[in-house]
């Protein structure tokens, strides 16, 4: 994300917008190259299989913070999807959106620095609802005002909390239910995740195209990621 901020809205505005087959060819070309390694540190991780175990393990008690992934994919995917279509609509230079869209990618970068004690704590939902709200305010800040220093505040916030949801999944199973039973939990939180990003974009862009205004999706997307967060405070811890 950082990369494409810094390089991609130049691309496109020297060529009006057509250079998209361009971009998305260097983007996964790009994203080949950075699967490798991943590839094979995952190759390296040993972990007991036990289909009994992993079949047994209950639902019901982590419904509160399945639910809060699945509204977190649907508004986080939101904001990400028209805020740079937001800043074109208001005039933003090309220099603006690279500036917002490469703060996000650095947000992420330096996410794990920021949340790695939080997400340690054996604390329940508490971690995830603090993201989560963090994410609806960084939505919610653009409707006050498109200038670049407020963008920019909204870029560090989306990108410091963004991925956070996701790694506090991992860190939350890993310390409440046995190893055998991890992968199947973690792919469970992964389908939540994954149903409300396909949600989210159809949702919002209906909400977008009935009102005519892109700033409705943004404030939509908000609205979920403050409901996300209540919801998220439901989840307890479990020994």
């Amino acid at each position: 994300i950082l990369l494409s901020g810094a390089t991609l809205p130049w691309l496109l505005d020297a060529h009006d917008g057509q250079a998209w087959p361009l971009a998305w060819l260097t983007m996964g070309a790009v994203a080949l190259l950075c699967a490798a390694p991943c590839v094979r540190a995952g190759a390296a991780i040993v972990v007991p299989i036990d289909r009994d175990v992993a079949a047994r393990w209950r639902r019901r008690p982590f419904a509160s913070s399945l639910l809060a992934h699945f509204l977190h994919g649907a508004g986080y995917i939101a904001y990400m999807t028209f805020v740079t279509a937001w800043m074109t609509s208001r005039g933003s230079p090309v220099l603006d959106v690279s500036i917002v869209w490469a703060v996000l990618g650095m947000g992420i970068v330096l996410s794990p620095v920021i949340w790695r004690m939080p997400l340690r704590s054996p604390s329940g939902g508490m971690p995830l609802a603090a993201a989560l709200l963090m994410l609806a305010s960084g939505a919610a800040v653009p409707l006050a005002s498109g200038a670049l220093p407020v963008m920019v505040w909204s870029a560090a916030m989306i990108g410091a909390a963004v991925m956070v949801p996701v790694a506090w999944a991992t860190a939350f199973v890993r310390r409440v239910l046995p190893p055998a039973a991890g992968g199947s939990a973690l792919a469970t939180y992964t389908i939540a995740f994954a149903a409300g990003q396909c949600v989210g974009p159809v949702v919002t862009g209906w909400i977008a195209d009935t009102t005519g205004s892109i700033s409705m999706a943004l404030t939509a997307s908000a609205a979920v990621l403050a409901a996300a967060a209540l919801v998220s405070l439901l989840q307890k811890e479990m020994a």
